[in-house]
């Protein structure tokens, strides 16, 4: 398995390097590519459930990706992927998000939500449902967030 991912990403490192940077439209072009997304992974990327190629492929850029990413917070083209247990088909935005929380592990989703609904509860939020709910009751939501999430890139 450990060969799998080093083949995996030396190639798309290889085919990054030869690439500008991301802009907003090639990040975009490659999340509405997508047609797996990462749930219940079992094996490898690439793999069914592990996500395709063009879900890693703004990933494994790295925080190149990040500023272009943000700027899709807001974006709610569907992708027609499914959203498994909420329903709906994922967004460009949605992937937006997702992605930017498998390049930086202390992108703080949960805390960025909370600000942006005016949650005062305790230190948990109660699931990931709250951020459904949140983006998925209205544009205005989604552009909230992503103001909040540039806030956090640009303090």
């Amino acid at each position: 398995m450990f060969i799998r991912y080093f083949i995996l990403f030396f190639f798309c490192g290889i085919l990054i390097s030869c690439s500008h940077v991301a802009s907003s439209e090639d990040v975009k072009t490659s999340i509405l590519n997508i047609k797996d997304v990462p749930y219940i992974c079992r094996g490898n990327p690439g793999d069914e459930g592990c996500g395709d190629m063009y879900y890693w492929e703004n990933i494994i850029k790295g925080v190149e990706s990040v500023p272009s990413l943000i700027e899709l917070i807001d974006d709610n083209t569907s992708i027609e992927v499914p959203v498994p247990n909420f329903g709906g088909d994922y967004t460009v935005g949605d992937i937006a998000i997702f992605q930017m929380s498998r390049i930086d592990e202390a992108f703080p989703l949960e805390t960025i939500i909370k600000n942006s609904i005016g949650y005062r509860g305790g230190n948990k939020m109660g699931g990931f449902w709250y951020y459904w709910k949140f983006v998925r009751e209205s544009q205005a939501n989604r552009m909230l967030l992503k103001e909040e999430v540039k806030k956090w890139w640009n303090p």
